[in-house]
């Protein structure tokens, strides 16, 4: 069972109807199992779309935009690495859903995709002006999701 809740001062309280009919399931008094995870804003998802988009346009080594995203998962770590039986190396990015990607983790990955493409992909590239850019094109406020590149 999964829910959102919102912390109060002793604990937390159902913040959707879901939540509350998964709360009235467990008994009063029973202990569960509770793991934390800030559930990502799709604004930052979308940013994130919007950087690659703009990111594609400027650059020749990748073909599509689904090939410069992997890219990016697999050179920021977001992915698994195995040996095949010749000795090459493969790697197979992480999905970007919410489960796999919680908020926290996003943004530590948007902030190493960030560096990634300004150290690598697009060398020399002012990565304020990359931002602003990206905010531009979406009308992003930034700190209204408490978000920045540090």
């Amino acid at each position: 069972m999964k829910g959102v809740f919102r912390r109060v001062a002793n604990g937390f309280v159902p913040a959707m109807p879901s939540a509350e009919q998964m709360l009235s399931r467990v008994p009063m008094g029973a202990e569960v199992m509770i793991s934390v995870s800030r559930p990502r804003n799709p604004g930052q998802h979308r940013k994130f779309f919007v950087l690659l988009h703009l990111i594609f346009q400027n650059q020749e080594e990748c073909q599509t935009e689904t090939e410069l995203r992997a890219k990016i998962l697999v050179a920021t770590g977001h992915c698994d690495t195995f040996p095949l039986n010749d000795g090459r190396i493969v790697a197979i990015p992480h999905s970007m859903s919410e489960e796999s990607m919680p908020a926290d983790d996003f943004e530590d990955f948007y902030e190493k995709a960030v560096e990634y493409i300004v150290n690598t992909i697009i060398p020399g590239l002012d990565k304020d002006l990359l931002e602003r850019e990206v905010n531009d094109m979406i009308a992003f406020d930034p700190t209204k999701y408490g978000y920045t590149i540090r």
